[in-house]
């Protein structure tokens, strides 16, 4: 795949983004108002905006398929360089979260559980990510094996 950049993907990391940061900015509303159009509009809009971390996993995943990574050596270095990429940054932004449940008496196992495996708050999406990078090869392979790849 050549280093260029492709303008379809760039657009929708763009929308990705926009739903990430109105995904944030979305206030909660009262379950009072149940028979509101505003209320029913805004379950709309929150489906709607909700499929922006499936867009970058989908587009990380497209873009991961391309990786050559045909010998263990390749693979290795791959690992080695990837996931602490995105590992680590979970775990220090996850260190508060984890000082908060231990000071709500949650059993400090279960929380270091939560911490390790990105449990808490949205950190689901780094674990899935290097979930990606451990398959790959496999992913890859099943890929080729079914002609598409």
């Amino acid at each position: 795949m050549s280093s260029e950049r492709i303008e379809y993907f760039d657009f929708l990391r763009g929308i990705a983004i926009i739903f990430v940061i109105a995904i944030h900015s979305f206030s909660p509303f009262s379950l009072n108002e149940s028979n509101t159009v505003v209320y029913h509009l805004a379950i709309l809009w929150r489906q709607i905006i909700g499929c922006a971390v499936p867009i970058f996993l989908a587009i990380s995943g497209y873009f991961m398929s391309y990786k050559v990574i045909d010998t263990q050596s390749k693979y290795h270095a791959f690992i080695k360089k990837q996931i602490p990429r995105v590992y680590v940054p979970m775990l220090v932004w996850s260190i508060p979260f984890l000082i908060n449940s231990y000071l709500n008496d949650v059993s400090f196992i279960k929380s270091f559980i939560w911490f390790l495996v990105g449990g808490f708050s949205v950190y689901y999406f780094i674990i899935l990510i290097v979930q990606y990078y451990i398959l790959l090869p496999k992913l890859q392979s099943l890929m080729s094996s079914i002609g598409g790849g």
